[in-house]
């Protein structure tokens, strides 16, 4: 079997819907339910100004809109909120370039960082998996993991390692981990390594967002990939 053509065909092509939409569901959880996030838990944040509260008042309601399609329609349930807004945000995806979707990756960040605590990931994290009635699974490689090959049908990226130089071409391998924490290096292609790499190395700045891609993103793309 050919582990790196399986692994492209089946996930890299929902990786930037998939992860969107979470951050857009998470984000708008956030500004309906949650205050903003405070730098400093001993002290409280000074008043705004005129300038800051419409500032956010513009933002929020920019967001709001943004958001507005991702509401629950009348009878509708959050698991059915959540797969359409998967949907929604695939196709969305499917139709920006990869630059465009790293730009917006790079807003929901933003977000993100403005509006949730690690707390609050915890909280919505527990609410998306007994909505969508994912599968408790290993979210990184363990140490040591179980005996046996990686099971390939829960396989998700771990992280992406380049190697190379400008000068001489880069390449670009995947690190995979199946739901029990067993692990795989896959060598990728030149085009997809690029973008995951990229993908993964903006997640990687805010430990807020891996900690939802890896809550939430990665037991949902399992749920996905068995469709």
């Amino acid at each position: 079997m050919d582990i790196a053509k399986k692994w492209n065909r089946l996930a890299f092509r929902l990786t930037a819907g998939v992860f969107l939409v979470l951050l857009t569901l998470f984000s708008l959880w956030i500004i309906r339910f949650q205050p903003p996030a405070s730098n400093s838990a001993s002290s409280p944040p000074p008043p705004p100004t005129a300038e800051m509260r419409k500032v956010e008042e513009t933002a929020k309601a920019h967001t709001q809109e943004e958001f507005k399609e991702l509401l629950p329609q009348p009878g509708e349930t959050n698991a059915e909120t959540v797969e359409r807004g998967l949907d929604t945000a695939q196709q969305q995806a499917a139709s920006r370039t990869h630059e465009e979707n790293l730009s917006e990756l790079e807003r929901k960040s933003a977000q993100l960082s403005r509006y949730a605590t690690a707390e609050s990931v915890e909280q919505i994290s527990e609410k998306m998996a007994a909505w969508t009635g994912t599968a408790p699974r290993a979210t990184a490689p363990l140490e040591n993991p179980p005996p046996g090959e990686v099971d390939l049908d829960t396989a998700q990226l771990h992280d992406v390692l380049r190697t190379g130089s400008p000068e001489e071409g880069y390449h670009y391998t995947g690190i995979l981990f199946d739901a029990e924490g067993r692990s795989i290096h896959v060598e990728m292609d030149a085009s997809e390594g690029k973008k995951a790499w990229e993908t993964m190395q903006m997640v990687k700045k805010n430990p807020l967002m891996e900690t939802v891609y890896r809550a939430m993103v990665i037991p949902l793309m399992d749920k996905r990939m068995k469709k």
